[in-house]
């Protein structure tokens, strides 16, 4: 990919990407890997660090490589571009003076934003801080270096985009979204932890540079779940549309129960058509089982992909997500068994990052692509906390004698 930069006021630059112009050369073959590394909790209103890394196995040096790191601003991309193209700018500059100097090869990380759903900021690591897109500085074979970037989920309406069920017990999992541009189904990669997809945006209506994100969640179907205010708390319910495959919500849904999250499966018709029926019925979101058919994923039972609209999702302001076959089908087996099953849509019960190397020339080659990309997640604790010690119990005064953050 290769990446075009808008520079505006204050010397703040935003960027997109668009396909990589290389020029033949020389095939050099080396073996890329990335980790991604953030703490295992944590906590509102605390800064935490997400730290990078990249290496080459080799057997030759690799001339043409990037490194990207993708993550939902955790004050949701709206605010995050609303500061920038009207405010001061603020939040970008504190994300990317957080990483700027810091990688230990002198590479500079850039930090930009996903154009085309509007829920997620990533960092591409290249050669120097140029406009044009340049490659890391040539990594030798056994070479290594790291990067590193800070964040802090506010104590406020925090985003993180996290789907997840909550009861019963055994079932409780929290998926998050990530790289949802699907530029890493093109490379023919796939993040190594379950995930959930999206719906798919198309820029026809609107003066971009006027409201970024309202401009794209106006081209978009489906609610921006990295962009829901207020987290969107119900019980799960089993689609019967009246046919022949009922959990497919093809139709009109059959003593549907409005308020409640519609689970359904893939298949018989459009993303769109599905979405639609859920709302006419009352539902407030839709949980989409896949059916392990994923066009440019290799095809299995972990895989997901994006959800064109077809002819009806243009009238779906509802959230659509979609999680694999070895996901979603534990939560159907559970409620055709009668439990309850009951979850949120839009909480921010985890943090997730990924990152991933790629080599952008033709004639270079990677061996063993499956440490090319990585994510971790983090729990998100409510906090900072104040723990009280009464100074009573030790004899000291009459009043709290220590707080801990």
């Amino acid at each position: 990919m290769k990446k075009l930069s808008l520079r505006l006021a204050g010397g703040l630059v935003l960027a997109v990407l668009t396909p990589f112009l290389t020029l033949p050369a020389e095939s050099v073959e080396s073996d890329l890997s990335v980790t991604n590394t953030a703490p295992s909790s944590v906590s509102l209103g605390v800064p935490f660090t997400v730290t990078v890394g990249y290496s080459n196995a080799g057997p030759d040096t690799a001339v043409s490589a990037y490194v990207n790191t993708n993550f939902i601003p955790p004050m949701g991309l709206d605010v995050f571009l609303d500061n920038f193209f009207n405010g001061d700018g603020s939040m970008y500059t504190a994300l990317q003076d957080s990483a700027t100097g810091t990688d230990t090869n002198g590479n500079a990380p850039l930090l930009f934003w996903d154009d085309l759903n509007c829920e997620y900021t990533f960092f591409q690591l290249q050669g120097d801080d140029t406009p044009e897109a340049t490659p890391l500085q040539p990594l030798a074979a056994g070479g290594s270096g790291t990067f590193t970037y800070e964040l802090t989920l506010p104590m406020e309406a925090p985003r993180t985009g996290t789907v997840e069920v909550n009861e019963p017990a055994r079932l409780a999992h929290a998926w998050t979204l990530v790289d949802s541009g699907s530029l890493w189904i093109e490379l023919g990669l796939a993040t190594p932890y379950n995930r959930y997809s999206s719906t798919t945006c198309s820029k026809l209506v609107g003066t971009e540079l006027e409201d970024v994100c309202e401009y794209i969640s106006d081209n978009c179907w489906g609610a921006r779940i990295s962009q829901i205010d207020t987290p969107i708390e119900a019980r799960f319910e089993l689609v019967d549309d009246g046919s022949a495959d009922p959990t497919h919500g093809c139709g009109a849904f059959v003593g549907f129960t409005p308020g409640n999250i519609a689970l359904l499966r893939r298949g018989s018709c459009d993303f769109g058509a599905k979405g639609f029926n859920a709302e006419q019925a009352g539902a407030v979101a839709v949980f989409m089982v896949n059916d392990g058919r994923c066009s440019d994923f290799p095809d299995g039972d972990d895989c997901v992909l994006n959800m064109g609209p077809g002819a009806l999702g243009g009238m779906v302001t509802i959230p659509v997500v979609q999680v694999s076959v070895n996901d979603g089908e534990p939560v159907i087996a559970a409620l055709e068994s009668g439990s309850l099953v009951t979850g949120v849509v839009g909480s921010a019960s985890t943090f997730a990052t990924d990152s991933v190397v790629f080599l952008t020339d033709s004639a270079d080659v990677d061996p063993d692509q499956t440490n090319d990309i990585t994510a971790t997640t983090s729990v998100v604790a409510t906090g900072p906390f104040l723990i009280f010690i009464d100074g009573f119990e030790s004899g000291d005064t009459g009043e709290w004698s220590q707080t801990n953050p």
